[in-house]
């Protein structure tokens, strides 16, 4: 015989496993929210690569701007904060990502009380940009024959500063100035070994012209007309002057589809390593990426022919 029972009674049981349930849930989703985005590099594969020094079978006569180079979008925004989604670009810190191959990091600074904190739009990235500068010497230290290019840019508002952006600028890179090389010349493999090259966003800290670059950087557009554009450039690459610099922005979002960095990603970085794939030997410029896969990034490097010869 079935004994009926009370619903109230029944509704006393059912509870603690629903909010047993919904605690299980919710945990579930934080560990998935720290977890890499599928095909983006993880840590310890980073140990198993070679391309942490992959420049150095370079001829010393090329032009910097004649090279397939891997970059990485906002490469300091490893943190959502209160964005929903929106701040993160990168899973792997900036020793990671130069690790893994990246040579081109895309800085952007907040000048707060005449220093730099890296920023994504509003969202503190919980670097420093002296921090920044010091990642990049210890790679530098420990692989010699290595060029990094570095876009500065100012990132939000400024706050309690009492000088400009280029004093600043002037003041963080003094320590390691020698490091740096800041000039509009479009320099050689040979002339900046070991040696951090900068693109100047700003406009008067004196670095390469951000202006006079072939940049193909729209970022809100959808990715099925993102695609387009990307291939376009690759091809405007192939066949463009190897003393003209041409930067291919892959990353984006569409807030108003609620298509953040990892999910515009998610749909962009599957179709760029087929066209990586299918351009093997030609210049490509600087691929610039969120999430970037560690299978995308040796392509990227493998289409120099220079390595090839």
């Amino acid at each position: 015989m079935i004994f009926p029972i009370p619903l109230r009674e029944l509704r006393s049981r059912l509870f603690p496993l629903c909010l047993l349930l919904l605690m299980l849930l919710n945990h579930l989703k934080a560990v998935q929210a720290e977890q890499p985005v599928a095909g983006s590099l993880r840590p310890e594969e980073t140990e198993q690569l070679v391309l942490s020094k992959w420049m150095k079978r370079l001829p010393q006569n090329v032009l910097l701007s004649n090279l397939s180079i891997p970059g990485t979008h906002d490469s300091g925004a490893l943190h959502n904060g209160l964005s929903f989604g929106f701040a993160r670009c990168q899973t792997l810190t900036l020793r990671e990502q130069l690790d893994s191959g990246v040579r081109f990091l895309d800085i952007r600074c907040r000048h707060q009380r005449d220093r730099f904190q890296i920023y994504h739009g509003v969202i503190n990235q919980r670097i420093s940009f002296a921090q920044v500068i010091r990642v990049c010497e210890e790679f530098l230290d420990d692989n010699p024959n290595e060029i990094l290019l570095m876009s500065v840019k100012e990132e939000s508002t400024s706050e309690e500063i009492t000088r400009d952006f280029q004093a600043t600028f002037i003041a963080e890179i003094a320590p390691s100035r020698d490091r740096w090389c800041i000039a509009k010349v479009n320099p050689s493999v040979g002339d900046v070994r070991g040696r951090i090259v900068l693109v100047d966003r700003v406009g008067k800290l004196g670095g390469l012209d951000w202006n006079k670059m072939n940049l193909q950087d729209d970022y809100q557009t959808l990715p099925e007309i993102k695609k387009r554009k990307i291939a376009k450039h690759f091809d405007a690459s192939r066949g463009g002057d190897s003393g003209q610099w041409f930067l291919n922005y892959c990353s984006g979002t569409v807030p108003s589809r609620l298509i953040n960095p990892e999910s515009y990603a998610s749909q962009i970085n599957p179709f760029l390593l087929e066209q990586v794939k299918a351009r093997q030997g030609h210049r490509l410029g600087v691929v610039i990426m969120d999430f970037p896969s560690q299978e995308i990034i040796e392509a990227i490097v493998m289409s120099n022919r220079f390595l090839r010869e």
